[in-house]
């Protein structure tokens, strides 16, 4: 939505190698669906339509346990985009490091000798503290190309990898144009390199939808996160992590229904958790956000102001 990035905020809460001439899996993403004490999700891309597997293990030579995508989390995707594959993992152990690598047995990526990806889990106990980042805005401000992420993105990434985050936290706008398969394509391969080791939550910017909204959307069909119980889509959510409830809002629902929906589904939730800290995260901010004003959002009646009305009591 803004022209520049928005802030990097580090908080503290407590209680690759390259690819083969050969077609490779890309774009190897984590993200959170459910405890991230004992589950992940792993996501890629591929131009093969069998590069559905993920091998992992406790040590990088060692990858034992497989895990093949069934259907129902295999997608193909417009080019150059090309299959789409998400494997949730369950039943890890808390506070450990995992090696893993995707593709295809013979065919893995990374393929060796290049080491494994690694991830590792939280903790069960949600005293411990949560060091996460919170970023956004970081598309491209441009119409030409392929422009995926910021020319400064990587830069700012590599910088608060030095904190050691647990999460990212992503507030939406990741690409310019969310209907255009290239922007998405530049834009998780250009994050591979923190997104395959840190998992991350996100949600939709006014620039990251396109036609259809909900789960056909590229980003819907790209990120495994959490669904609502009101409308079964990854529109919004919350998980929680750690000593945090996040909940992830939707600020392009807007018309008469979805949004006093949404608000509705957000006050029973708010009121279920008993974490001791509670994030709402969203695109567009209820007071002042650069060159935005304050309030421009419309309702179905032409009314401005309908995110601050509904959001802010």
């Amino acid at each position: 939505m803004r022209r520049a990035f928005s802030p990097v905020i580090i908080l503290v809460l407590s209680c690759v190698p390259a690819a083969s001439a050969q077609a490779a899996p890309f774009g190897v993403r984590l993200t959170h669906y459910g405890d991230p004490a004992t589950t992940v999700a792993v996501s890629w891309n591929s131009d093969v339509a069998t590069d559905n597997q993920v091998a992992w293990g406790t040590a990088p030579d060692v990858l034992t346990t497989t895990f093949v995508v069934p259907a129902s989390f295999t997608d193909a995707m417009p080019a150059p985009l090309g299959t789409s594959f998400s494997a949730r993992l369950a039943g890890l152990q808390p506070s450990t490091t995992y090696y893993y690598r995707v593709g295809a047995p013979g065919a893995y990526y990374p393929s060796p000798p290049a080491a494994p990806l690694t991830f590792t889990t939280l903790s069960d106990d949600r005293c411990d503290p949560l060091r996460f980042v919170v970023i956004g805005d970081n598309r491209a401000d441009t119409n030409t190309g392929s422009p995926g992420g910021s020319d400064l993105y990587a830069g700012i990434i590599d910088e608060s990898l030095a904190s050691a985050p647990l999460l990212f936290v992503n507030t939406g706008d990741m690409v310019k144009n969310g209907d255009v398969a290239d922007e998405w394509d530049a834009m998780i391969r250009a994050s591979e390199a923190t997104w395959s080791t840190i998992p991350s939550i996100t949600t939709q910017g006014n620039h990251d939808t396109g036609d259809p909204d909900g789960d056909g959307a590229l980003y819907n069909r790209l990120y495994e996160l959490p669904q609502n119980s009101t409308t079964d889509t990854e529109d919004y959510y919350s998980i929680d992590v750690g000593p945090v409830h996040f909940v992830s809002l939707n600020t392009q629902h807007l018309d008469a229904s979805e949004l006093p929906e949404m608000a509705a589904w957000l006050d029973a939730d708010l009121a279920a958790t008993t974490q001791p800290w509670r994030v709402a995260f969203f695109h567009k901010a209820v007071y002042s956000r650069g060159n935005h004003f304050t309030g421009e959002e419309e309702d179905a009646a032409g009314n401005l102001g309908v995110i601050n009305r509904v959001l802010t009591p």
